[in-house]
C-alpha cells in the first residue's frame, strides 16, 4: 500500500515539480520532504525484513524499485541509509532488474533526445496545461 498511496504519487510529483515545472519553490519543497519521509519509512521497514513485503522479494519491491533506484539523481539523499541501499542492491542484482536496467539503458538516449526538442505545445500536451487543460 506504501507504494500506491505514497512512493508513486508523491515521488511522482517530485519529479515533476523538480523536472518539469521548476521555479515553484513551494511544491518542490513539499514533494521533496515527503519523498524523504517516505524514504525513512522504507528505511525503517528494512531494518526489520529484508524485502518491503517481509521476508520474500514481492510485488511491493517491483513497483517501488524504480522510483528509489532514482533518488540520488533525483536529488534526494541518499547517504545514511545502509538498509535502503542493502536492498537497492539486492533488487538490482536479480536476473529480471538487471534486464530491465539494459532495457532502460537501450531507450534513455531516445527518450532525452525526443525531449529536448519538444515544442512548448507539446509540453501543454504532455502535462494537459494550456489549450490541452481539462477544465470540466
Amino acid at each position: 500500500m506504501i507504494q500506491l498511496t505514497g512512493i508513486g504519487p508523491m515521488f511522482g510529483q517530485y519529479v515533476h515539480f523538480a523536472r518539469y515545472h521548476k521555479g515553484i519553490d513551494y511544491a518542490e519543497a513539499r514533494y521533496r520532504s515527503e519523498a524523504i519521509r517516505l524514504m525513512n519509512l522504507l528505511g525503517e521497514r528494512l531494518a526489520a525484513v529484508p524485502w518491503l513485503g517481509g521476508a520474500d522479494y514481492s510485488v511491493a519491491d517491483v513497483a517501488t524499485y524504480p522510483w528509489l533506484r532514482n533518488a540520488g539523481p533525483m536529488g534526494l539523499p541518499t547517504e545514511g541509509r545502509p538498509k535502503l541501499a542493502r536492498w537497492l542492491d539486492a533488487v538490482a542484482e536479480r536476473p529480471a532488474t538487471v534486464r530491465f536496467l539494459e532495457k532502460i539503458r537501450d531507450i534513455a538516449s531516445a527518450t532525452d533526445a525526443a525531449r529536448s526538442v519538444a515544442t512548448p505545445d507539446g509540453l501543454d500536451r504532455m502535462f494537459g496545461r494550456g489549450r490541452y487543460a481539462r477544465v470540466a
